[in-house]
């Protein structure tokens, strides 16, 4: 009787250290539990009968706060295998995922959860357990990027405004600048463009077309292959896709940051892609030659400020709250001699 009592008690303590991990508490409950894990065994039987009772009572409240949907067991599995991983870092969990498997209320958690993006990946503190209060959202670690570089380009543009007076190092370090951004927020707009298509076939699958299912999953279900869509094709197709799949009517042909991105920006990107000495068949001219020699402060500004502003036009169109969907849009751009001290970065 008292071994079964001891073994419900560790039991119900590992299933409470998953749950406070899942639910980021772990510091405001770690020296309970953990004076409780180290004196229980010598408590009177009647005392740690009461102990087991008030941590199943603990359990079953925190799964009702935070809507648990897995069992126990697996919880503790999950933890389990999560604090065996902390030396290779953080714990990286899909928020679809989340919702499905683990959490129907994981908002207790996260404020910003409603509003994150399915394809988004919580972050846990593997290691210690501590509260990250943080998600990994790829198009906004690209979109910082974007932000980083061109706070470069800025800077070594300001410094010497004459190009014929920059040095030569000063000169490669601006268009090494330049050319990185130019690639970069096309990275960033691939990478909302995909999110976009991921969360539309996870939210509303059932009541797309198979069309629109393969065009926004990039898949070819005759030849069971991948079949890729063309960057001009998304940027115009998959915000019509999912506005329709949420009931809402999206026209962009009169978004003129779509187009300045698909002509303009995207000869640019192209030129940085597929570079190719030989000149252009129709015209024959060193056209891509002279689109990357010509590349400018303002003609990078002009792409990364089309980019922003298609992202608002799509959000704001689907009826988002764009401060709360696409947060990183607003933060304030961190310049190169700020990013020196890592201490003081937030993760992403």
């Amino acid at each position: 009787m008292t071994d079964n009592l001891n073994e419900c008690i560790v039991t119900r303590l590992d299933t409470l250290d998953a749950l406070y991990f899942f639910a980021q508490s772990v510091e405001p409950n770690s020296a309970r539990l953990t004076w409780i894990r180290r004196s229980f065994s010598s408590a009177p039987q009647d005392l740690r009968a009461r102990v087991a009772a008030e941590l199943e009572a603990e359990i079953a409240w925190l799964r009702i706060e935070l809507g648990a949907i897995a069992t126990d067991d697996e919880l503790r599995g999950l933890h389990a295998e999560a604090v065996s991983r902390a030396q290779q870092g953080n714990v990286y969990l899909p928020k679809w995922y989340v919702e499905a498997k683990l959490f129907a209320n994981y908002e207790r958690v996260l404020p910003r959860w409603p509003d994150m993006k399915d394809h988004a990946f919580v972050i846990l503190d593997s290691a210690t357990g501590r509260k990250t209060n943080a998600v990994f959202e790829l198009e906004g670690a690209l979109f910082r990027d974007v932000q980083f570089l061109l706070a470069i380009c800025r800077e070594s543009a300001a410094t010497a405004p004459d190009f014929r007076a920059r040095p030569a190092e000063q000169q490669h370090r601006l268009h090494s600048s330049l050319r990185s951004v130019t690639t970069v927020v096309f990275h960033f707009l691939e990478a909302y463009l995909n999110g976009l298509g991921f969360d539309c076939i996870h939210r509303h699958c059932q009541g797309l077309s198979a069309d629109e299912k393969e065009l926004l999953a990039e898949w070819d279900s005759k030849r069971n292959a991948i079949r890729y869509v063309s960057f001009e094709k998304k940027l115009f197709r998959y915000p019509v896709i999912v506005g329709r799949a949420e009931g809402i009517a999206i026209d962009m042909s009169g978004c003129r940051p779509a187009h300045y991105i698909a002509g303009e920006g995207k000869k640019r990107r192209d030129a940085l892609t597929h570079p190719s000495p030989y000149p252009d068949p129709a015209s024959g001219t060193l056209e891509k030659f002279q689109l990357l020699a010509t590349l400018s402060l303002g003609t990078v500004e002009d792409i990364v400020s089309a980019a922003k502003d298609y992202v608002l036009f799509v959000e704001e169109h689907l009826k988002r709250d764009v401060r709360e969907t696409a947060p990183w849009l607003f933060e304030r751009t961190v310049a190169p001699a700020e990013s020196v001290d890592s201490s003081k970065a937030k993760t992403e």
